[in-house]
Formats: structure tokens, sequence, C-alpha cells
């Protein structure tokens, strides 16, 4: 029979010496049959297989330490990275929201930018009041500022965001070298760059030579520097 606000089950499977307990502290004998059942409230549950009597786990499984990291998997909302760009900035207002992200349950993940927060309880979050127009000391001075009051919630931020990191003048410089690389010819393919003198120098040794070889028959005439030598064929 189905049991109500069940979402899944599994088993059976067989018990060891103490693994699990019931209700009143009593332990559950080893070798006896039980299944898993996970609620529709994310929650885990063990009964026996012979009579469905309740029982409860010493130590807790991997997935249910997961489920009580992130609580109901179904409606969270993961972050979505994004990346910021000039097109995108706007300079005028001098200050833009940044967000950033790390994974709660994965110590080796890097730290994102994110659109915005989310539900999930499985990120870490921290908003930066970030600085991106006015005299360079003082956007350094404003962001490192922001960045050390973020280490406490997400260690390590203040290595991987730089202070001047989309200052205007900054975004204008690199737009500025792009803009001239692509309108210079040598770049953009247009006009192929010349070859280096060496370069031209084997190339002429290499065409004289073989214009030497071809008249070099019976008869011929070949010079070499400034002497002529009548070549005959043996």
């Amino acid at each position: 029979m189905k049991r109500k606000n069940i979402e899944l089950t599994r088993g059976p499977y067989i018990t060891k010496s103490g693994e699990f307990t019931y209700g009143d502290s009593v332990a559950v004998r080893k070798e006896q049959k039980y299944f898993i059942d996970f609620t529709n409230s994310k929650q885990v549950e063990y009964r026996l297989a012979v009579n469905d009597e309740q029982m409860f786990r010493n130590k807790k499984l991997p997935r249910e330490l997961y489920i009580d990291a992130i609580g109901s998997a179904k409606r969270d909302t993961y972050p979505t990275e994004t990346f910021p760009t000039s097109k995108k900035l706007s300079f005028a207002s001098k200050f833009i929201n940044r967000i950033f992200a790390k994974n709660k349950l994965n110590s080796d993940s890097e730290i994102i930018e994110v659109e915005g927060v989310t539900n999930t309880p499985s990120y870490t979050f921290v908003t930066l009041n970030w600085q991106i127009s006015g005299p360079e000391s003082e956007v350094q001075l404003h962001n490192e500022r922001q960045l050390n009051s973020a280490e406490r919630a997400m260690p390590g931020i203040s290595e991987k965001i730089p202070p001047l990191q989309l200052h205007e003048d900054k975004i204008n410089q690199e737009t500025s070298l792009e803009s001239l690389v692509h309108k210079n010819p040598i770049y953009s393919g247009a006009i192929a760059p010349p070859p280096p003198p060496e370069q031209i120098r084997r190339k002429r040794i290499r065409k004289k030579r073989k214009k030497n070889r071809k008249k070099f028959k019976k008869g011929a005439r070949v010079s070499v520097g400034k002497k002529i030598y009548w070549a005959f064929m043996i």
C-alpha cells in the first residue's frame, strides 16, 4: 500500500549492529530488512519492512546532511553568473552594486559574480557598493574598504577582485588600445608586415643561384662575383 506524503522509497536494505534505534532509544537488531522513505518535505525516514515501525539512524547519511544544508532543493533558485562589460556600466552614476557568490557545499568552489541574490541556502552572497569613476586614488581606497569588509563573509574575495576593476579610465584605455589594433592595417590583415632584411637578402641569393643553374649548360657563360667562367659539359 502506498504511504502518504512519500515522494520516493528505496530498499529493502539490511540493518547493521548499532546502526538504528527505535523511538525509545532501544537498539534495532542487526540483519533486519528496512526501507528508506523520502518525503515530499525532503525529510528522510526509516521503517522496518516487517511492520513499518519507524527507526532512527544513529549517524546521518551524506544525502541527509545535504538536505539539512540546502533545505528543499526543488524550490531553490541558483545564482546566474554574470560578466559586467562597458556597455552595461553607467559611469555618470559613479557607483554600482556588484554581487558575488560562493558555494558553501564545496570548499574549493570559486567566487563568481552573479546577477542577484537568490533564495538558495547553499550559497554565500556578498554585495559590494563598487565605485567605477572618479580619481583612481579615491576609487582604490573606497573599493579596498568594500573588499576588506566582504572578507569576513567571503574569505579570498580581496585577492580575486582588483580594486580598480571596471574603473572608467581602465575601460577607456582597454577600448582605445583595442580600437588602435583593429585600425592598424598590419593587425587587421589588410597589409602584410614587411619581411626582415636578412630574409630579403637570403631570398635574393636563392633567386640568383636558381638563375645560374638554368644557365649552367654547355657553352654557357656563368658569372660568379666579378669573374666570368665558361662552363662545358663533360
